[in-house]
């Protein structure tokens, strides 16, 4: 690879941005962004978001939904909404609530790539 092509990759992946959604939430009168994740959030993310199975690295379903709104929901100011300290009341939400922010989450962030999120996604809510 040239030197001038390497510069031309770097200078666009600098240039790349997170992408992002505002969406109203009608059950909490509000809207909010919802971001994708960077490379080294989503390192961040499938770090509190995995267990160990058997041996085994899976999705832990309990902190999935949290975890993507702790990670991706912010208020119109750029501040996060909620906080690790927010797991048992975002497990409280209804479900919908949750389902439908945590997906717009992970399909900006490009989650759900292999069966064990594509599973988590259309079904993680029975663990809330």
């Amino acid at each position: 690879m040239s030197n001038k092509l390497a510069a031309d990759i770097r200078k666009a992946a600098f240039n790349t941005t997170v992408p992002q959604e505002t969406v109203e939430v009608s059950e909490w009168d509000a809207e909010v962004i919802v971001k994708g994740l960077s490379a080294g959030a989503a390192v961040d993310f499938y770090a509190t978001a995995m267990k160990d199975e058997h041996g085994e690295q899976v999705v832990d379903r309990k902190a999935w939904g949290p975890g993507l709104l702790i990670a991706c929901v912010f208020d119109a100011d750029g501040k996060p909404v909620f906080e690790s300290a927010n797991v048992e009341m975002i497990q409280g939400m209804p479900s919908a609530t949750v389902t439908r922010l945590a997906g717009i989450a992970a399909r900006l962030s490009g989650l759900g790539g292999d069966d064990d999120d594509k599973a988590v996604v259309e079904d993680f809510g029975d663990d809330l």
